[in-house]
């Protein structure tokens, strides 16, 4: 939430809930197709995917597009 880029590259507009579902989508992708840790009491996350794990579903991508708004490029 405070890290910089993530200011930048998420709108300012409803930001807590864009990020949210933001990271709602890659952690759900990374649990399904690699693997994701996290540390007690949710402190720290990584998501690992392998070489060729496939492409969010065209719909999840719509999502992130959305969720990204004007700050997509």
């Amino acid at each position: 939430m405070h890290y910089p880029w993530m200011r930048y590259v998420v709108p300012e507009a409803d930001f807590t809930h864009r990020l949210r579902q933001l990271q709602l989508l890659y952690l759900g992708h990374a649990h399904e197709h690699g693997v994701v840790g996290v540390t007690e009491h949710l402190a720290g996350v990584v998501a690992l995917l392998p070489p060729d794990a496939p492409e969010p579903a065209p719909e999840v991508v719509e999502q992130i597009v959305a969720l990204h708004g004007d700050r997509i490029h």
